[in-house]
């Protein structure tokens, strides 16, 4: 096997500080510090876990990139996405097409989002649709901006905002920028 194009794994496993990903297969390719990673893919964090299909990992980076149906749990709830990046030492993520995040009692779907925790705000570029089921609010619209620490969102991109009511007459509101 020729080292310039990669070190074929059978039951691929690497351990980083404190991630450890698993695979059935997997391949490291030296020159570029990059291990792929396919078929079952596991990735155990302690602030999260991760089931794939395939993964890319940047050894030099520590940066996670997934272009397949990819499930992260953690101890709030869940993502799920069909592509997406995470960047360890930045701490930054970002998920795209048919992104679900589901984070009781609320819930996200939308193709694009970006998320800082250092800054604690995410940034969703494309058409999203938020529910909170518990203060029974619903929030369309093209793009917003969200805010991790009390979960404030801004929508300034044709948002629209319905109010459930007790006598399931829904109120509709619409304008320029709506904070849910």
């Amino acid at each position: 096997l020729n080292n310039d194009v990669g070190q074929y794994l059978t039951g691929g496993k690497m351990i980083n500080e404190e991630s450890e990903i698993t695979s059935q297969t997997g391949t490291f390719y030296t020159r570029e510090n990059l291990a792929l990673f396919r078929q079952n893919v596991r990735v155990n964090h302690p602030k999260y876990r991760l089931e794939s299909d395939s993964l890319m990992y940047n050894t030099k980076l520590k940066r996670s990139i997934f272009k397949t149906s990819t499930k992260i749990d953690n101890d709030s709830g869940y993502i799920w996405c069909n592509s997406g990046w995470h960047d360890e030492e930045k701490d930054q993520s970002s998920f795209g097409r048919g992104t679900y995040i589901y984070n009781p009692p609320s819930w996200l779907l939308t193709d694009s989002i970006f998320y800082d925790k250092n800054q604690g705000k995410s940034y969703i570029y494309k058409t999203f649709e938020y529910h909170d089921t518990a203060a029974k609010t619903h929030l369309f619209g093209d793009s917003a901006y969200m805010y991790n620490d009390n979960k404030d969102i801004i929508a300034y991109n044709r948002p629209v905002l319905i109010l459930e009511s007790t006598d399931n007459k829904p109120t509709f509101i619409r304008g320029d920028i709506l904070i849910n």
